[in-house]
């Protein structure tokens, strides 16, 4: 769901029967769309999503102000991922915001 949507967020908590307190992984489409998520980069941090992103690792970083606390859990980290699949990753590219998911288990 879209990240700014409250209405969009809750319904993926609802769905997946997730509690609140758990947050959710902001996907972005590239490493260059990081500092639209994050307050500060942290120099190992870039070398890793430099070095795995496309990829599985997902970054705990320090948000901005703009990632609504719905997502984060309240905390002032947020989780975020570039993933590695073509259609996934089009989507991503094509959309004005990023997209927060839980995993696709049940």
């Amino acid at each position: 769901g879209n990240i700014y949507s409250e209405k969009a967020i809750k319904a993926i908590f609802e769905t997946k029967k997730r509690p609140f307190f758990n947050p959710l992984i902001v996907h972005i489409p590239s490493v260059d769309s990081l500092s639209t998520i994050v307050d500060y980069i942290p120099k190992k941090a870039q070398l890793l999503a430099d070095a795995f992103w496309p990829g599985p690792i997902t970054l705990v970083l320090k948000k901005l102000q703009n990632i609504p606390d719905l997502i984060t859990a309240g905390k002032d980290t947020v989780a975020v991922r570039v993933p590695n699949h073509p259609v996934t990753l089009e989507l991503l590219n094509q959309l004005k915001f990023p997209l927060a998911a839980p995993s696709a288990n049940p």
